[in-house]
């Protein structure tokens, strides 16, 4: 048996545009209407290019993700693999049943029932009659909408569209689903329900192509990962690596965006102090009395470093590192008992952990005005590779929060060399600590088991 189930080779997608389409509203309308297809279809300068020679394979079981920012081709790309819309050129190859999710209300009809459109959107993605009436309660209960299911889907919420839809796609015999961005629309409740789903389908040897703007998701659920940019494959492999080198190029692409920003206002004549985003292969960000550095009536944040001893400007962080973070402040009241903190998050922005000497009782806090410098150690072998960002928080007698700065500066932790050459080099999630394990040759199962390590 053929163990690829998509073949998608040099597939582009181009649209023809042309300069007198753009005069005026009526008559791009009236050259649309009026519009024939020449024989030639010679590309010319006007051609935008949804997709551009883009080519790879999935093989029965495996799971994708494409990420990338709007516009850059991935629902393009979703949609000519269903069928939806044809290639400008390229070929695509599909073996076995395909269901898909591509939009909001796909496939139904929105003067017919919730009951109807399960028949019709079933029929659809390929369901027998006899198959759709065996699952039916079964979807109903999975969309978690049954008191309007004989409601007029034109009714439902944009949320409710997706539990039916969804809930449809989930329960076909497919071989390859395709899924684009659709889970995000739902609540927290229903995310969760899909998130269960799609991890049992994955784990029933579904073959699933997901296009998600969650980095969470596409780690979790794809065993490879796909970097979409103008169109093109820019990136394909491992969830992390990829995603790593995803936010590096948005990083730099914003850094360059500011830089002729900044260049543009000071040859205007309007000279910038200072740069609104740091260089991501500096390790620290200072503010003068002059910039209006970041506070408010309780505190300034003069400085933030994080780096590691002995470090360079040029060297990096690497997961081999004790990483020391200070941050330098400017305390500005008087009989204020004032605490720093810091909560770090990683390129998802979710939460790693936050940290404060509030929390410690030893450390007292700072009560007069002045400048001062708050300091601690992450230790080696904490953090996993890849991109973080810092917001900085001013406590208030140990209990409340009177300043909080989000990203106020961002990192970057590489894989240490070493890692590098062993073969469990990539562990999922933010952290990689080394925890203490102990491994003993037991008799039985259920034998006793020495707790010292």
């Amino acid at each position: 048996m053929n163990n690829i189930l998509i073949s998608v080779r040099n597939v582009s997608k181009y649209f023809h545009i042309n300069d007198e389409y753009r005069k005026n509203f009526r008559e791009l309308l009236m050259s649309y209407l009026t519009f024939r297809k020449t024989k030639s279809d010679t590309v010319n300068d006007h051609t935008f290019f949804a997709l551009q020679n883009v080519t790879f394979e999935m093989k029965r079981g495996e799971s994708i993700g494409i990420i990338g920012r709007n516009g850059a081709g991935k629902s393009t790309l979703l949609k000519i693999i269903a069928g939806i819309t044809p290639p400008s050129e390229g070929t695509i190859s599909i073996q076995g049943k395909l269901a898909s999710i591509l939009d909001i209300g796909t496939g139904f009809h929105p003067d017919l029932s919730g009951r109807d459109n399960i028949y019709l959107s079933a029929s659809l993605l390929g369901m027998k009659k006899r198959e759709i009436k065996e699952n039916f309660d079964r979807i109903v209960e999975f969309s978690g909408i049954p008191d309007f299911i004989d409601t007029p889907v034109k009714y439902y919420s944009s949320g409710m569209y997706v539990r039916l839809a969804f809930a449809v796609a989930a329960h076909v015999n497919a071989d390859i689903l395709l899924f684009d961005e659709i889970i995000s629309v739902g609540d927290a409740e229903f995310k969760m329900k899909c998130l269960e789903k799609i991890n049992e389908l994955k784990n029933n040897g579904a073959t699933i192509l997901l296009v998600s703007h969650s980095f969470n998701d596409v780690m979790k659920f794809c065993d490879h990962a796909i970097l979409m940019v103008n169109g093109k494959i820019s990136a394909m492999g491992d969830p992390q690596e990829t995603i790593i080198e995803y936010v590096e190029t948005i990083l730099k692409q914003s850094s360059e965006g500011i830089s002729r920003q900044n260049k543009t206002e000071t040859d205007s004549g309007n000279q910038i102090s200072k740069p609104e985003a740091e260089d991501t292969h500096s390790h620290f960000k200072q503010w003068d009395e002059d910039d209006q550095p970041p506070g408010n009536d309780y505190i300034r944040i003069m400085r933030i470093s994080v780096t590691t001893k002995g470090l360079t400007e040029k060297e990096l962080i690497t997961t081999d590192d004790d990483i020391e973070l200070e941050i330098r402040y400017k305390q500005m009241m008087d009989n204020t008992c004032l605490d720093i903190a810091f909560v770090l998050l990683d390129e998802s922005m979710n939460t790693v952990f936050a940290s404060s000497p509030a929390i410690d009782e030893t450390i007292l806090s700072t009560v007069t005005p002045g400048y001062y410098a708050a300091m601690c150690t992450i230790p080696k072998h904490f953090l996993n590779q890849g991109f973080f960002s810092l917001d900085v928080v001013a406590v208030l007698e140990k209990r409340e929060i009177v300043y909080k700065h989000q990203n106020l500066y961002r990192f970057r932790v590489r894989i240490s060399e070493d890692l590098k050459e062993k073969s469990l080099k990539l562990t999922p999630g933010p952290i990689r600590p080394h925890l203490q394990w102990m491994v003993t040759n037991i008799e039985q199962i259920g034998a006793e088991v020495p707790t010292k390590l």
